[in-house]
């Protein structure tokens, strides 16, 4: 038998060190503490940990900034809290600029203007450089952050101007943050959450942006960030808008979509064209009952065509510190919009979804907050949950965690009317009361199911969702 060449055991060592994240990992972290907590931004580094960019507000609302890392397995390594000089600041974005480089951009609040914050890392969390970059006469309000084909730093989101207006900006700066052109369009009072694009060839950007009354705007921009042209966005697909190219004449658009004829949300999905015109466009959510919304920093990723991961939050209540159950929203598409599978994460209290993280196992991190409906205690913890290709979240015991739902049932509490949305085909609701009585069967075969139960009195009551003799969901229901 010839042994293996000392060389080649070496390459495969370093292969398998390099990249353990092609294991399929899943995992939920909850950051629950005293104190009120968002998250902006997460990555995923060459080791396949992940670090997250999140802001710690105390009960005067000053921030601090709060970065934490995770192993594959979703295991704290190591957190750091800081403010600049005692000021309140944070951090909108995190952006990986060289294999142990990473930048973060986001505010300073002083007590005339905010300014810009621009601040790299390695990957122990350790300083390497902090700018703080004053904006003229504007006051910085949010930013995303990208690199273009020649490596330099496009900030692009809203400032304000000296009237409180919002306008869009783009400030393109070095990979050191020096100043190579700052652009405001005054021409865009603008709110809410942009995205940008660079044209291939180095031809220009394509910038997607809010207005006030106008819906979503198109800017058909040159290298300079002059506007050439102005588009709507087709199907008044408007805020929280992410783009990602395709091809180089096709890219997705997300964002926010609002029914004029219910008054609720959904999740806006297109994909257009380089002349603008939408090939392909789905709206995801019940559109009649409560509000489906997007990531309110990133609602789009993904590593691989097959494999286009759209999220948001289900039966999103416009507060966070509503008392009302909500979820996680995910789902599995490809360029052609065919959803491969929906699911939910959550339902047990007010969880938001702020952003997703495509991984490079092709699972999906997706992170965000979760308001546990206490009156008493006003505060947010962090909630990340990593899910495989699937949307499988696998307990520490190994059976699918009770957390993941592909039908789910509500309003709960209710009270005339249940409502059931699921991806499934062939399913048998069942009602039962405290003493275990059936009181209610219901065939659902359809995505969107009204169940009418004005006759059931008040009271607590238990429900099961079984397909085929087995049991795929079950809780309690309380109508009032």
């Amino acid at each position: 038998m010839k042994s293996i060449p000392f060389h080649l055991i070496l390459i495969i060592a370093w292969f398998l060190l390099s990249y353990p994240s092609f294991s399929q990992n899943t995992f939920e972290y909850r950051l629950h503490d005293s104190t009120d907590n968002i998250i902006n931004s997460a990555i995923e580094t060459n080791s396949g940990q992940f670090i997250l960019s999140a802001v710690k507000l105390n009960e005067s609302y000053q921030s601090k900034v709060q970065l934490i890392k995770l192993d594959p397995a979703g295991t704290i390594l190591d957190t750091k809290i800081f403010d600049y000089q005692g000021k309140s600041c944070g951090f909108n974005q995190i952006l990986q600029i060289d294999p142990n480089v990473f930048l973060l951009v986001g505010y300073i609040k002083n007590e005339e203007t905010n300014k810009l914050w621009f601040w790299k890392m390695d990957s122990l969390l350790t300083e390497i450089q902090s700018k703080v970059i004053p904006l003229g006469t504007y006051s910085y309000s949010s930013t995303q952050v990208k690199r273009d084909s020649d490596g330099n730093i496009l900030c692009f989101g809203s400032v304000t101007d000296s009237l409180s207006h919002p306008n869009a900006f783009i400030y393109k700066l070095s990979e050191n943050g020096d100043s190579l052109r700052f652009k405001v369009f005054t021409s865009h009072h603008a709110y809410g959450k942009f995205d940008l694009l660079e044209k291939p060839e180095k031809k220009g950007f394509i910038y997607v942006v809010n207005g006030f009354g106008s819906g979503g705007d198109i800017l058909d921009l040159d290298t300079l960030f002059s506007i050439q042209e102005t588009h709507f966005v087709p199907n008044d697909i408007y805020n929280f808008h992410d783009l990602r190219w395709i091809g180089p004449k096709t890219f997705f658009l997300t964002g926010e979509k609002y029914n004029n004829s219910t008054g609720y949300l959904n999740i806006g999905v297109e994909v257009l064209d380089t002349n603008y015109s939408a090939i392909h466009v789905q709206f995801q959510g019940w559109s009649d009952t409560t509000d489906y919304f997007p990531g309110l920093r990133k609602n789009l990723d993904f590593v691989d065509f097959n494999s286009i991961f759209v999220s948001g939050t289900a039966n999103f209540s416009q507060w966070e510190f509503a008392g009302v159950d909500c979820w996680y929203y995910l789902t599995r598409a490809d360029t052609t919009l065919n959803i491969q599978w929906e699911k939910f994460y959550g339902g047990d209290a007010n969880y938001t979804l702020w952003g997703i993280l495509a991984t490079r196992d092709e699972g999906c991190l997706m992170y965000g907050t979760l308001y546990d409906k206490d009156p008493q205690r006003l505060k947010r913890d962090i909630y990340v949950v990593k899910v495989n290709k699937d949307g499988i979240l696998v307990s520490t015991d190994g059976t699918p965690s009770q957390k993941v739902k592909e039908v789910i049932l509500f309003p709960n509490p209710g009270s005339d009317k249940l409502y059931v949305r699921t991806s499934l085909k062939g399913l048998t609701l069942t009602l039962f009361d405290v003493q275990g009585k059936c009181i209610l069967t219901n065939e659902i075969n359809a995505s969107f199911t009204t169940v009418d139960v004005t006759r059931i009195p008040e009271g607590i009551y238990f429900y099961r969702f079984t397909k085929n003799g087995k049991i795929l969901d079950s809780g309690k229901w309380i109508k009032r």
